[in-house]
């Protein structure tokens, strides 16, 4: 009995260590067989960059690309960071009242990136991989991926 007993404690030890570094999922966090993960964690990225845009902080909204950022449009085209954040900022200046936002609408870990089901407000739907760095999760690759029919009452 002495060595299960001593194994419990280890599991334990181990466990609050994880917590305690930051290791182990917040309490609450349900992760799911599949590598789901909760979508509040990433709703508040695209929030984030969404209030960017609004108040016009393109070097908060930079930040969270990748240097690498690239956008693939259903046409076929990639559109690079640079020329996106060029895009951005004429889209604001141009057509201030265009509707901008984001709905997650599912998360998945694969490894160090999370694929992420995105919905902008023209019902547009994108899979977005984000990557996490040393300096936190950055957006890495946007892909077109159709529109979202709408939902029947």
């Amino acid at each position: 009995m002495s060595k299960v007993y001593c194994v419990s404690n280890l599991k334990w030890l181990l466990a609050i260590g994880a917590v305690f570094f930051g290791i182990a999922p917040c309490v609450g966090q349900r992760r799911h067989e599949r590598g789901e993960l909760p979508v509040s964690g990433f709703q508040s990225k695209y929030d984030a960059l969404v209030k960017a845009y609004w108040a016009k902080q393109w070097q908060a909204y930079g930040a969270t690309l990748a240097p690498d950022y690239a956008l693939d449009t259903m046409d076929g085209e990639r559109i690079g960071r640079k020329e996106w954040m060029e895009s951005l900022r004429q889209q604001r200046i141009e057509h201030p009242s265009n509707k901008v936002g984001f709905t997650v609408r599912s998360a998945a870990q694969r490894k160090s990136r999370v694929e992420v089901k995105v919905v902008d407000a023209y019902h547009f739907t994108y899979l977005d991989t984000w990557t996490k760095t040393r300096a936190g999760w950055r957006l890495t690759r946007s892909r077109m991926t159709g529109v979202e029919q709408s939902r029947r009452r």
